[in-house]
């Protein structure tokens, strides 16, 4: 039987990576750092939100805010909406690649976006791309 290697960065390895175990994790510094940056009724884009854990703890500890996280894997974002979606209205998923933000989202815009732990499975000559596209979704002055 021979095991196909799949490249970190690919979508498909994600995909299969979301189907086979859950991932409830977050890091407690992260969210502590967050809840006091992130401005008041902000609206917030997670990228590479994997199954929704960081966006729904800095939701927990700020209310006010309004979070869409997306990810590459469908089925990271289908375990998210399954977790998270009757929790709160504020929290929104969809399905969307970092190198591809100003197709997927069109022209929503956000005051803050925030990417954990992503930018080091991107090949280094592709973060340009990504901080453009990330970019043009911070609003002026966010």
């Amino acid at each position: 039987m021979k095991t196909e290697i799949l490249e970190i960065n690919s979508p498909e390895y994600w995909e299969i990576r979301h189907q086979r175990e859950p991932w409830p994790r977050t890091s407690g510094w992260v969210q502590s750092l967050l809840k006091e940056i992130v401005p008041v009724n902000a609206r917030v884009l997670e990228v590479g939100a994997g199954q929704g854990a960081a966006s729904w703890a800095l939701l927990c500890n700020r209310p006010d805010i309004r979070v869409k996280c997306t990810d590459i894997s469908p089925t990271a974002i289908k375990r998210a909406q399954e977790t998270y979606k009757d929790l709160d209205p504020n929290i929104t998923f969809q399905v969307a690649d970092v190198f591809n933000l100003s197709i997927d989202l069109k022209d929503e815009e956000y005051d803050y976006v925030i990417s954990i732990q992503n930018f080091e499975h991107w090949p280094v000559e592709t973060h340009k791309e990504a901080f453009h596209q990330i970019w043009k979704r911070i609003i002026p002055g966010g």
